[in-house]
């Protein structure tokens, strides 16, 4: 049911890549919350399945198109008060992606859709970034203070679109904040194939496979549940504090990658069956530790994850598991009550 009180600042909005993962998940809320919402996609990567939870409202325009088109953005700008840009090219292990395709959609596009939001009066523009923008530092947790040093194509390109959102000031009528996420997980995410992590292990698991660690295992990241991930994004859009500023989003918490593989194969497989991990060498592409400092998004708009990892996982997983023989067209294994050995 849509709600007809609009409770926050702001009524008419714009969300790029809006059918994608996080993209949706940022739709179904502002419907929910009363916005009048216009979606931006290509549809390369995001589908109209993504937004069934709110494609029935008459609070929500889907409108195909790409962010670098200026006349076409101009006109899906009118009118609109504040922007979420979460419209990217994304590399990954699956799918390669040059750095002129990063350049024109992640740096190109988004200096485009910030000329036009300047030109069309948006209030407000939240811009979603990455940790990758930090590169590999032996400074941690990291923090909005730490050298930029992209180590990454993805990363680079994220850090130009960064700086020419922040180059924006609060006097030329549009306030520019830019949130920089740790690895998001949560319902919607690709897994077929599976793209992070998260659901790389839950397949291998679910097919009674050994997920794959590469390295020793001892590497931590900080993982965070996409809900987490939109509150941070409608809190960035809401607060007076945020303007002209950059913040890690992310759960607060860390854990090693091998332990991630055991809480998932206990979340998908019961406390006792044992599935031996297979360890390999580390691949010079992964930072080994990624893991930020939100207290400053927390201090200027309130910000505070309603999940940790593990209550995350334990959300995601068991959802995932229940729907996953449908997408991978296989059947899982059932949770075991016994001690069974996988060889």
């Amino acid at each position: 049911m849509e709600n007809e009180c609009n409770m926050l600042p702001f009524e008419r909005v714009l969300v790029t890549g809006g059918a994608g993962f996080i993209g949706s998940h940022i739709v179904d809320r502002l419907v929910k919350e009363g916005c009048k919402v216009v979606v931006l996609d290509d549809f390369s990567s995001g589908t109209m399945k993504n937004l069934e939870e709110s494609f029935n409202s008459q609070s929500i325009t889907v409108v195909r198109g790409k962010i670098n088109e200026r006349e076409f953005v101009r006109k899906v700008l009118q009118d609109i008060e504040v922007v979420f840009h979460q419209a990217a090219v994304t590399p990954t292990l699956e799918n390669s992606v040059t750095s002129s395709q990063l350049n024109h959609v992640n740096v190109f596009g988004t200096i485009n859709l910030l000329e036009c939001a300047l030109g069309a009066g948006v209030q407000r523009f939240v811009f979603a970034s990455t940790a990758e923008v930090y590169g590999n530092t032996n400074s941690l947790p990291m923090t909005e203070t730490h050298e930029l040093l992209p180590v990454s194509p993805n990363g680079w390109s994220k850090l130009l679109a960064e700086r020419a959102c922040l180059e924006v000031t609060p006097n030329s009528g549009m306030k520019t904040t830019v949130l920089r996420y740790f690895n998001v997980f949560g319902k919607r995410s690709p897994i077929n194939p599976p793209v992070g992590v998260i659901n790389e292990f839950a397949l291998r698991l679910l097919s009674m496979e050994s997920p794959s660690i590469y390295g020793h295992g001892a590497h931590s990241r900080d993982y965070v549940h996409v809900e987490d991930v939109v509150d941070a994004n409608i809190l960035a859009a809401s607060s007076g504090n945020s303007a002209g500023k950059a913040y890690n989003v992310g759960s607060g918490e860390h854990i090693p990658i091998e332990r991630l593989a055991e809480l998932e194969s206990r979340i998908l497989l019961g406390d006792n069956v044992i599935v031996p991990l297979d360890y390999k060498v580390a691949r010079q592409i992964d930072v080994p530790n990624v893991y930020g400092d939100i207290s400053a998004i927390t201090r200027d708009t309130g910000f505070i994850p309603k999940y940790s990892i593990e209550k995350g996982l334990e959300a995601y997983l068991t959802w995932l598991r229940s729907s996953i023989a449908v997408e991978i067209e296989r059947p899982i294994p059932q949770r075991r009550s016994a001690a069974t050995p996988i060889n």
